[in-house]
């Protein structure tokens, strides 16, 4: 069994994980059924402050659409000249008072507010085209 620094002990790697683990100083033998209940351990004794970013990690690795675009390149693609003059414009007409409400985008396109909340809950489900 080889020690590492800072991170308890590390054993031969058994399909890709640890065979076991160091935690509080006990060695435990980690077998894939119970790496749930190890998560679970682990997340228990966590700060009040580390949990949100856990349950972000979590999220982002369980939703499909959070993970592409975790994973999307960034836009990096200049403005050019005649986008700047359009993104001016349409900003001066909202600052004029001129926007479209949501709901009347929302009539225009035959839905409800819970519509539209529904949507914004349920992912789309990416083995459909919309066809």
């Amino acid at each position: 069994m080889q020690r590492t620094q800072g991170w308890g002990t590390r054993d031969q790697q058994i399909g890709g994980r640890s065979a076991c683990s160091q935690i509080s100083g006990k060695l435990l033998l980690v077998a894939p059924a119970n790496e749930k209940q190890q998560a679970h351990e682990l997340i228990e004794r966590l700060a009040p402050s580390q949990i949100s970013a856990v349950v972000h990690l979590l999220e982002v690795m369980t939703d499909p659409l959070a993970r592409s675009l975790a994973n999307a390149p960034v836009d990096d693609e200049p403005v050019s000249e005649e986008e700047a003059r359009d993104i001016a414009a349409a900003r001066a007409s909202l600052d004029r008072g001129e926007g479209i409400p949501h709901e009347k985008v929302l009539a225009e396109l035959r839905l409800t507010s819970e519509d539209f909340a529904r949507t914004g809950r349920t992912p789309p489900d990416p083995h459909k085209t919309g066809r």
